[in-house]
């Protein structure tokens, strides 16, 4: 009885923290569209790439203002590989026709002494007096540093979430430690949980092209509206921001809704006396800062836990089958030491969707 309520516990918190990810996930690709974080960023990699002057002189070209949703965007929040470099030719060659190499290599040596004008170089040697061969070098020179942005932009973004989440603990007062005790105590609030994380699962895994639980989905969604065509991007980036509020506004109404209701939280017992507020605020400090952290972790790995653990909920532990002889069977040599026995191993509980990785702005 025991280790079940533990694992019953653990579902109605697994259940919690998937609810509150799932929000802090929403509200986060909210922010990053409000505000192009995600063209921010990749602008701001192409400057350091470049270098200021350069970097400056290939955002103000013709052909990639026209990606941007306005005149003020910071730019598009998407470049390909093909574009970045037809655009560093134009820079370069001062968007005049280009046939040879050595015009282009006359624009390099324009440039300002460091890390830029030496890698430049260095590529129009390697290209052996063929444009195609450079521009093909300028490709593989801009896809490599932005592979290796991806953990700069994972970092950023994981700082806003954290913010967002240490946000939603405090909204909805939702202390770790205090929903635990609820639900180790109130046996009754166990059950309505556990019924809802179990329809809620249910409803997913019967719909997976509407789950709206992956971070990384929500992500590829809102870069392609972000990466459309000019004269489509602002109706479609309010169309994204329309859509993201209309999942805010369903998941709270819904089964975030539910569940604050059954485990009690929110602001209603805050003492009016503000010593004792003060008193209760600290407290609540330390179960905060553990649900900040558990929503930081994202939605899909919540679900994937939650899916484990009633698996195994479901399931029950098998107990290892004992064999009816006790004695030394045929197996054992003439020394008389036994070979050694085959492990029990007990099936895990397993789940067979698989969350793609997040996504950077680049593509």
């Amino acid at each position: 009885m025991f280790g079940s309520e533990i694992l019953e516990v653990t579902i109605g918190l697994v259940f919690v923290y998937l609810l509150f990810s799932l929000l802090a996930t929403t509200v986060n690709e909210l922010l990053t569209g409000l505000f192009s974080i995600r063209a921010r960023f990749l602008r701001k990699t192409i400057e350091n790439l470049l270098g200021d002057g350069l970097g400056k002189d290939f955002y103000r070209q013709p052909y990639l203002r026209k990606f941007c949703k306005h005149e003020r965007s910071p730019g598009p929040s998407y470049i390909a590989k093909t574009d970045f470099a037809k655009i560093l030719l134009d820079v370069l060659n001062e968007r005049k026709p280009l046939r040879y190499l050595h015009e282009v290599e006359e624009g390099v040596y324009k440039l300002p002494d460091g890390g830029t004008k030496e890698t430049l170089l260095s590529l129009v040697r390697e290209s052996r007096g063929s444009v195609l061969n450079f521009s093909v070098q300028l490709e593989d020179w801009y896809e490599g540093v932005m592979h290796r942005t991806v953990g700069w932009y994972k970092r950023e973004n994981q700082k806003i979430l954290i913010g967002i989440a240490l946000a939603i603990a405090i909204v909805f007062n939702a202390d770790s430690i205090r929903i635990v005790k609820k639900l180790s105590s109130n046996p009754e609030a166990r059950t309505q949980i556990i019924n809802l994380a179990e329809d809620y699962r249910s409803q997913q895994l019967q719909s997976v092209d509407t789950l709206i639980m992956d971070s990384a989905a929500l992500k590829v969604k809102a870069l392609q509206f972000l990466a459309l065509a000019k004269n489509k991007q602002d109706s479609a980036l309010l169309y994204s921001i329309d859509s993201l509020n209309k999942q805010i506004s369903t998941l709270v109404k819904g089964e975030l809704q539910a569940a604050v209701s059954v485990l009690g939280l929110g602001w209603g017992d805050l003492p009016s006396d503000p010593g004792q507020a003060m008193t209760y605020l600290f407290k609540r400090l330390f179960g905060w800062a553990i649900t900040a952290l558990a929503i930081s972790l994202g939605a899909p790995f919540w679900f994937d836990i939650l899916n484990k653990v009633i698996k195994l909920r479901s399931s029950g532990v098998k107990p290892r089958e004992q064999p009816p002889n006790s004695k030394r069977t045929s197996c054992e040599d003439q020394t008389g030491v036994a070979a050694p026995a085959e492990a029990a191993t007990l099936d895990a509980p397993s789940i067979d969707d698989q969350s793609p990785h997040d996504i950077p702005a680049y593509g």
